[in-house]
């Protein structure tokens, strides 16, 4: 096994440093799991969703 690829594997690359992934100590294994970055998701997701209803919606109204 590369070096590199046994290291990642070992030391827990992608989680938090001390391996409980828990939030409550301030470490988030990346941005996307923070506060600001769920807000932004969520933001995302619901912007995504306003855009689909309000296409069927135009597209409704407009065939009316």
């Amino acid at each position: 096994m590369s070096p590199q690829l046994y290291e990642r594997q070992n030391n827990g690359f992608g989680f938090d440093s001390n391996n409980n992934n828990d939030p409550s100590d301030g470490y988030y294994d990346d941005w996307w799991w923070s506060p600001a970055g769920m807000a932004v998701r969520y933001a995302i997701i619901t912007l995504i969703f306003a855009l689909l209803v309000g296409y069927f919606l135009g597209g409704y109204l407009h065939a009316k």
